[in-house]
């Protein structure tokens, strides 16, 4: 998920963290110490849910435990935008300016110790900036739910064609 690699980028998960995670329990991460993409729980701006910008911490979404939260985080390469549940915040995206790891850590920071101690399911990632209502889709429907605009409009355009030649 290295800026470099993959300029646009989306990833997340459905979260339910213990209350042993929500100090420093980190989901998805790449950091190298530099602040690189990732996101998880934080105190540095408040405790709650945060992502890594770049050049530092943003987000303090405080979320119950014992309970499942939809967490996601888009990096478009100008800006970074947190969703916690419905909530949403943007700051600048300066993720470009680190390496990162070469790898992506699931359910805890790789050079740091901050395990997610919780459960966490339908973890995603996009190489692309997923639109508010992409991700709104994600929230609602589950993963899957995302359409391949391509893929949808060939079947869509394919079918009607078999249904009349079959009809013939």
């Amino acid at each position: 998920i290295n800026a470099s690699n993959i300029p646009q980028l989306t990833m997340g998960a459905w979260v339910k963290p213990s209350l042993a995670s929500i100090q420093s329990g980190k989901f998805l991460s790449h950091d190298n110490g530099q602040f690189d993409r990732t996101v998880g729980f934080d105190t540095r701006d408040g405790a709650g849910i945060s992502m890594f910008t770049g050049a530092g911490v943003a987000g303090n979404e405080v979320v119950p435990t014992g309970q499942w939260h939809f967490v996601a985080v888009r990096y478009d390469g100008t800006s970074a935008t947190l969703n916690v549940n419905t909530s949403q915040l943007t700051v600048a995206d300066q993720s470009s300016d680190n390496g990162g790891e070469i790898f992506t850590q699931i359910g805890g920071n790789p050079n740091f110790n901050e395990p997610f101690i919780g459960e966490m399911d339908n973890v995603f990632f996009f190489d692309e900036a997923l639109s508010d209502a992409a991700l709104e889709s994600i929230r609602v429907n589950g993963v899957s739910a995302v359409p391949l605009p391509g893929a949808l409009l060939l079947v869509l355009s394919v079918v009607p064609f078999f249904r009349l030649r079959r009809a013939s």
